[in-house]
């Protein structure tokens, strides 16, 4: 008897355990940046206020379908005109942090994101980093989206972080960071269109954070009547 009950408890455990359970805020997928005070290849992500600039995207591809809840990134701030000014602070208006579909291989229509002020995103000086023969001010950034992305697992998205500011310079250049296929995308923007685009050396550094999809709730009736059914057939056997 002892041992049927046994038997009963692990099949039940094991039914559990097949239920996928969201955890919350999770790191969904990562690429991490390079040991600091290493940038590597970093590529500008800035637009002004008429929209003019560059944007920078990298691809990811999630297991499963996933509500992506927040990101972060890192990157620094350089005036690329007087580098005697540098470091310099960031000159970030609005971050916009978007997700794009995928189109053979490149970034295609925006999907979903969000657009909060600079003093809404969470940004930690990490520090000062050579770059080039500057000295540059390097933060990592954590953005909360007001609602989350649906991701399908096994569908490749692109992530862009944009920091939207009153004038070009100095730009936020997004650092690399490792984990992905060893390449990112950029194109220029002139008064919101994009043009000259191409594919730039290495990854980006950025994470993305969320929950795992949860069964419906019909599923999980479903599921749970089954449970109760075979534990009921189990018992009568028992008992006979």
């Amino acid at each position: 008897m002892s041992v049927r009950k046994a038997a009963l408890a692990g099949l039940l455990i094991a039914i559990f355990a097949c239920v996928s359970i969201p955890s919350f805020a999770a790191t969904l997928y990562s690429q991490p940046p390079l040991p600091f005070p290493n940038l590597g290849f970093s590529w500008t992500s800035t637009i002004d206020s008429s929209g003019s600039g560059f944007i920078t995207w990298d691809n990811f591809t999630l297991a499963s379908d996933s509500y992506i809840t927040s990101a972060s990134w890192r990157g620094f701030a350089w005036d690329f005109i007087t580098s005697s000014n540098n470091p310099v602070p960031l000159a970030t208006v609005t971050w916009i942090v978007s997700f794009f579909d995928d189109n053979f291989g490149v970034p295609g229509s925006p999907v979903g994101g969000d657009a909060r002020a600079a003093a809404a995103v969470t940004t930690v000086l990490v520090g000062t980093a050579p770059f080039g023969t500057d000295t540059v001010n390097v933060y990592d950034f954590t953005f909360n989206f007001s609602t989350p992305f649906l991701a399908k697992g096994g569908v490749q998205y692109w992530i862009t972080p944009v920091s939207s500011q009153a004038n070009f310079n100095p730009v936020f250049s997004w650092s690399e960071g490792t984990g992905g296929d060893g390449r990112s995308y950029q194109c220029v923007l002139s008064g919101g269109v994009s043009s000259n685009c191409l594919f730039q050396p290495e990854d980006r550094a950025f994470t993305v954070y969320g929950s795992a999809v949860a069964p419906e709730p019909s599923s999980l009736a479903l599921l749970g009547s089954g449970m109760v059914g075979l534990a009921g057939l189990v018992r009568r056997r028992l008992r006979g």
